[in-house]
C-alpha cells in the first residue's frame, strides 16, 4: 500500500512484515516483489500532480 502526500512531496510505502518506507521527491518508487521491473521517479509524479492542481 502507498500513501501519497503532495504537500510534503513524500510517499509512504506500507509493507507487510517489514518497516514502512518513507520516500521523498528525489527517490524512485519500485515495484519490489509485487511488480518486478516497475519504477517511477517521484519527481515525475509530483511534477504531474503540480500540473493537475494548477
Amino acid at each position: 500500500m502507498r500513501s501519497i502526500d503532495p504537500k510534503w512531496r513524500t510517499v509512504r510505502v506500507i509493507r507487510k512484515d517489514r518497516d514502512d518506507l518513507l520516500l521523498g521527491e528525489t527517490d524512485t518508487l519500485d515495484g519490489e516483489l509485487v511488480l518486478p521491473g516497475f519504477s517511477l521517479a517521484l519527481r515525475d509524479l509530483f511534477s504531474k500532480l503540480d500540473q493537475v492542481q494548477d
